[in-house]
């Protein structure tokens, strides 16, 4: 397969409450270092970390209202990347370094940075239920022994379904490619497990599970499950670091609800419960086109989107 070491896209790069007025967070995505922050009106804001001038890590600077100061030789950037202040250099404006910034926005709890070249494309959304209705909480980042392809893919792998998470199909799976940079994948499942987080599954459901399981530019993945009584949703953002990846996960469930707190953490137990058993298995993975991608046509069509995005 030929896919880049990091997608073209949107990451997530932290959740809202990691991002302060009062500090500079640094985040490495891949081979590219980007620092965060927020402005005075509480807006979040990303550039790229490397100061123009000479290289030094502007995460080691400090966060001055609207500017970021290089700790290095106190170079300050404005939020729109421009050098407003260089002590010790000559006055010439036109010959002042400059640190590209990246678009930002806040979404389902999470900061995501567009990492990419050229224009952003839209960042990631839900695709059936209600964004504006729907209260998040996050989990704490993984590390999982894999380059980020097998773990994005593993959403779409319908014999893993069947195999580690135990669950059979009741509905064929249909795949829809929604625009050049969206995958989406909806079928309805039931239980085979035993474990008490299937159990309970099974119970909430009725056995009955209605998903729709979306892809945004190969960096996020994102489930919204309907069980009849209730809905919810996991989001997880890769992070590439070099062999292995980082992933971040955030839950969603109905904000109308009374009782939304106890709803996230079971939410959150259920998902987690879920995507544990992928650490071990995926850990040491590569995926170099293997021959199950002719036997399995969701699989296929999904590696053929990835390899197809801008």
């Amino acid at each position: 397969m030929n896919l880049p070491p990091r997608p073209n896209a949107w990451f997530l790069v932290a959740t809202a409450s990691e991002v302060r007025r009062s500090r500079l967070l640094p985040v490495d995505v891949g081979e590219l270092r980007v620092v965060v922050g927020r402005s005075s009106d509480g807006t979040a804001f990303a550039m790229d970390a490397r100061c123009p001038h000479m290289g030094a890590d502007l995460a080691a600077g400090r966060l001055e209202g609207d500017s970021v100061r290089c700790g290095l030789h106190h170079f300050r950037y404005d939020l729109q990347g421009r050098c407003v202040e260089m002590p010790g250099a000559p006055d010439e404006p036109d010959r002042a370094p400059r640190v590209r910034t990246r678009p930002v926005v806040e979404r389902f709890g999470g900061v995501f940075v567009f990492c990419g070249s050229g224009e952003p494309f839209a960042p990631p959304r839900l695709l059936v239920q209600d964004r504006e209705h729907t209260a998040w909480a996050a989990g704490p980042p993984v590390e999982v022994g894999c380059p980020w392809p097998p773990l994005i893919t593993n959403g779409f792998d319908m014999q893993h379904l069947r195999t580690v998470h135990r669950r059979e199909l009741r509905t064929e799976p249909v795949a829809t490619t929604v625009d050049p940079t969206t995958y989406q994948l909806k079928y309805v499942s039931r239980v085979t497990g035993r474990a008490l987080s299937d159990r309970v599954m099974r119970r909430l459901s009725g056995d009955h599970i209605d998903v729709c399981v979306s892809c945004h530019g190969g960096s996020v993945m994102l489930a919204e499950v309907d069980l009849g009584r209730t809905r919810s949703a996991v989001l997880m953002g890769v992070l590439p670091k070099g062999e292995h990846t980082v992933a971040r996960c955030l839950f969603g469930v109905p904000a109308e609800s009374r009782i939304v707190g106890a709803r996230l953490l079971v939410a959150r137990w259920l998902y987690t419960s879920f995507l544990r058993q992928d650490v071990q298995v995926l850990r040491g993975m590569r995926f170099d086109a293997p021959p199950a991608l002719q036997a399995d046509a969701v699989l296929r069509s999904f590696v053929t989107f990835l390899e197809q995005l801008p």
